[in-house]
């Protein structure tokens, strides 16, 4: 009843293999449905060196006659770039100084959106006033866009209309706060909102001086205005808005498509190389452990189904080359914790122990070296995840994700598959390379829990029998 029970596991796990490996590797349509299945491995989000994507080089001028340091300016304006992009869902994305005088945009990603980027001009300027524009009044303007810090989109369910959220910084909310207490004073408490030349046509939107909190607020685009109706426009604005608060003229020099790093068939070659690897270590765990080693196998087929859905599931990893080597180093940990496992248990066997409780033994040795190991490595990749450049945080969150599911894989999963397979083989020590040293017989069981509470009582005996 038992072997019955442990042949219907190993099937249904089996099958399960197979099931999670094509959930991997294989898109397919959902039936009754248009949505498209990727597999996991085609979900994860991919950098620019791995899926390659768009270069940007803006040259930037100061306006008029300011005498501020354009580099300052530059690098302090960097941050309002980032937060509109992020709005785009890049996978990964950098913005730097480059010389004195250009900035430099890499996303990847986006090789069919390169437009977007042309957006990102100088020109319009905001401007709030508390009158509204017509060919008989022109109002006062109390304040621009100099100092806001974010501009983002959102969609008002209740108007069925686009707006913006405006984010200004400190001294941004002093001067806001000042027109918001003008506008109070004034019958309708309504600021009008202007991008561009202050007409009737080039109104954004209007508040009043309750919608003011802090340093932020929020309004939907004007019904007549030409935005308010095309998407396309309306990314166009913002991109245009951001542009217009950097302090500084800028203008697009080229917007050019970048190669993975490797060439286009950069992942072709990495999956391969990959293949290969765990083709060689699915076969050396055979040889070295014969049955131990095909659970061994069974397990990191698993341990790699989970790792590969988590990667994929979440949202801020984004895989470049620097994650390929943190995987492949992550897969090497599996292996050597379960190697670290099946040592003990041949250990345990070579001394005289019969085939079940050398592996209870094992998996007891094994706990503390596999725990003391993955926690060494948790808190080398939380360092390396901290303090490491940015392209380089990815190999940290990698290490993380791999020792945390090769931890559960080796001390879960594996102690599972070998306490199933241990009523189908109990006697046969040969196929799971199991011997014993020169001289020793096997041990009775009583003697065994003898021995083993000898140990408990006197631990300075090292674990090891006489």
């Amino acid at each position: 009843m038992i072997k019955k029970y442990s042949i219907v596991s190993f099937v249904l796990l089996t099958v399960i293999a197979i099931l999670g490996i094509l959930l991997c590797v294989c898109p397919f349509s959902v039936p009754a449905s248009t949505d498209q299945y990727n597999g996991f491995l085609n979900s994860i989000q991919k950098g620019i060196d791995l899926n390659g994507g768009v270069t940007a080089i803006y040259n930037c001028e100061l306006s008029g006659n300011s005498n501020e340091d354009l580099p300052s300016l530059i690098d302090n304006s960097l941050v309002k770039i980032e937060n509109l992009l992020e709005q785009e869902n890049y996978p990964e994305m950098s913005i730097v100084r480059q010389g004195e005088n250009k900035v430099r945009v890499e996303v990847s990603g986006a090789i069919s959106d390169s437009e977007v980027f042309a957006y990102l001009q100088s020109g319009n300027e905001l401007s709030f006033t508390l009158e509204q524009a017509s060919d008989s009044v022109d109002p006062t303007v109390y304040l621009n866009g100099d100092n806001l810090t974010n501009v983002s989109v959102y969609y008002d369910y209740e108007s069925e209309g686009y707006g913006f959220t405006f984010t200004f910084s400190n001294q941004g909310r002093a001067e806001l706060q000042q027109l918001k207490e003008r506008a109070e004073l004034t019958s309708s408490s309504t600021i009008y909102i202007y991008f561009g030349e202050v007409s009737s046509e080039n109104l954004l939107g209007e508040i009043t001086s309750d919608t003011i909190s802090g340093n932020s607020f929020s309004f939907v685009v004007n019904s007549s205005n030409a935005i308010a109706s095309n998407t396309t426009e309306l990314s166009r604005t913002l991109y245009e808005i951001v542009g217009s608060s950097l302090g500084y003229e800028i203008s697009l020099i080229e917007a050019s498509a970048v190669s993975p790093i490797l060439g286009q068939n950069t992942l072709l070659y990495i999956g391969i190389a990959s293949l290969v690897l765990i083709m060689v270590i699915y076969v050396a765990l055979y040889i070295r452990y014969g049955t131990l080693g095909l659970l061994g196998i069974l397990t990191n087929v698993f341990s790699l189904i989970i790792y590969l859905f988590l990667l994929q599931a979440i949202p801020f990893i984004t895989l470049n080359l620097a994650g390929i080597f943190g995987s492949l180093l992550a897969l090497m940990t599996c292996v050597i914790s379960m190697s670290i496992i099946f040592e003990k248990i041949k250990k345990e066997y070579a001394l005289g122990k019969k085939i079940h409780l050398s592996c209870r033994g094992g998996l007891k040795k094994a706990l503390w070296p596999i725990l003391d190991s993955h926690f060494i490595l948790i808190l080398a990749s939380i360092f390396i995840w901290i303090f490491a450049p940015s392209s380089l945080k990815i190999f940290g969150i990698t290490l993380i994700l791999g020792a945390l599911v090769s931890m559960f894989s080796s001390l879960v999963i594996l102690r599972y598959l070998i306490k199933i397979y241990l009523p189908l083989n109990s006697k046969n020590a040969k196929a799971m390379r199991l011997y014993r040293d020169k001289n020793v017989k096997e041990l009775k069981d009583e003697i065994v829990v003898v021995v083993e509470n000898e140990q408990n009582t006197n631990p300075d005996k090292g674990g090891e029998i006489a």
